[in-house]
């Protein structure tokens, strides 16, 4: 019998140790999830009062939740 080499995985980079065509994006959304609440803080203490800031911090914490999915994987 015999072994087969596995190749790695381009777009997880699992394999060999490769790090894959995912790993940018994890990486950048990793950072975001990290950084989006600092901005969200500053917005909360100047831009409460109007519909538009209110719109703007929804879609920042969206947006930072869909940053905590994909970069949780990050450096995993």
């Amino acid at each position: 019998m015999t072994r087969r080499r596995q190749l790695p995985d381009a777009a997880t980079g699992e394999g060999d140790g490769q790090r894959g065509l995912l790993y940018p994006l994890r990486a950048g959304a990793f950072w975001a999830a990290i950084t989006l609440p600092f901005v969200q803080l500053s917005l909360l203490a100047t831009d409460l009062g109007t519909a538009a800031g209110v719109d703007v911090i929804a879609a920042l914490l969206l947006a930072n939740a869909f940053a905590l999915l994909v970069g949780h994987g990050y450096r995993r």
